[in-house]
């Protein structure tokens, strides 16, 4: 592709022409003489003579903890300046709509821009496949603690295994399945995975796929494993009014902005971490499993926050979580975590935010 331009005299047999006037090509035959600039162009315009789009596949379960990602991603590439892309979104029906939200909301703020290409995966969504009465059954009959905490550790993580794998044999191959049909029929250029899609990352491991992996959580999450000497367990460092609803009618991180909160309590997912952080409102973490844990510690080599259940691990006491809230909230070290999680924040906010209102008041990530 040139623009036009002087300097060079071009004859050619059959030689087609892009105008970045027009935005038209040409076909010229013969031995018709044009001049020619001979740097590339790399003006898009829709409609005209361009090449191909670059295919993005995206693959994620439909729970927003790990699809968030996704979504944000998604409007990313939709929006690159002068870069064609063409994203396909593969996951379950619960989440279509926000795919749907976000794709509206790329189109508005880069006109041109391409729709998002929802595909459904067969198959049940993880919430569904954890939910059934079997599971939470056995998650109900955890409450009832044993007097040996190893054995109650060993419980626990065997749950924890069914809550990451939740579906039956038949049911993770037709998952698999599907996902492979996906990947023939669109030949992407570029395919990411959510690294909790057990059945994604199985099936393109099976069909020797090129993949990147793409996660809300940290680098160190991927690093564990090649540390050597099991260094990862032990090289870290060591040292008014309540209201009670099912859930926040706004969303949190609109909650979190208002400058009126003075500590945000959590279990300690990614998502609630990252949203506390750019707001720069102190923590206190309650984690409860797998890297949870790591961002409870996070909080304290930050110095934004604490760990709120050392003690009682994945629950809580008064007396212990009480005297960590009267620490960060209002303790002589109170200031010193309000003061380093607003740093934080202007660091975040220095390369701009990731977050977007539609006209309607919706938050698309």
């Amino acid at each position: 592709m040139f623009e036009h331009g002087t300097g060079i005299q071009w004859h050619a047999q059959r030689l087609i022409v892009f105008d970045t006037t027009s935005g038209l090509c040409q076909e010229l035959t013969g031995s018709t003489s044009i001049e020619l600039v001979s740097r590339p162009s790399s003006t898009f315009r829709p409609g005209a003579c361009n090449p191909a789009p670059k295919r993005v596949l995206l693959l994620t379960n439909s729970e927003h903890g790990q699809a968030n990602v996704f979504l944000a991603t998604s409007y990313a590439l939709l929006t690159l300046e002068d870069e064609d892309v063409k994203v396909h979104f593969a996951s379950f029906q619960p989440i279509q709509s926000f795919v749907s939200a976000t794709s509206d909301h790329a189109q508005q703020d880069k006109p041109g821009a391409r729709p998002i290409v929802f595909h459904t995966i067969d198959g049940v969504d993880m919430v569904s496949a954890w939910t059934r009465p079997e599971i939470a059954a056995e998650q109900e009959a955890l409450k009832n603690r044993s007097i040996i905490p190893l054995v109650h550790d060993i419980r626990r993580t065997l749950m924890v295994l069914k809550v990451t794998l939740p579906w039956t044999g038949p049911e993770f191959v037709q998952i698999m399945q599907s996902v492979i049909s996906i990947v023939d029929d669109v030949q992407p250029d570029v395919i990411a995975v959510d690294p909790c899609f057990s059945p994604a990352l199985t099936a393109l491991r099976h069909s020797k796929a090129k993949f990147t992996v793409l996660s809300p959580n940290t680098i160190k999450d991927f690093a564990i494993p090649y540390q050597p000497n099991a260094e990862a367990l032990w090289k870290y460092p060591r040292d008014g009014v309540v209201r009670i609803v099912d859930w926040l009618e706004a969303e949190p991180m609109a909650v979190l902005e208002t400058g009126v909160v003075v500590c945000a309590v959590h279990h300690g997912g990614a998502n609630s971490f990252l949203e506390a952080v750019c707001a720069g409102v102190p923590q206190v973490v309650l984690p409860v499993w797998m890297d949870t844990f790591d961002f409870a510690r996070r909080a304290e080599l930050l110095g934004i926050g604490r760990w709120g259940n050392r003690l009682t691990r994945k629950l809580c006491e008064e007396k212990e979580l009480g005297a960590i809230l009267t620490e960060v909230v209002a303790g002589e070290k109170a200031p010193a975590y309000a003061g380093k999680a607003k740093e934080l924040a202007a660091l975040c906010k220095e390369s701009g935010g990731g977050r977007f209102f539609l006209p309607s008041g919706q938050l698309i990530p």
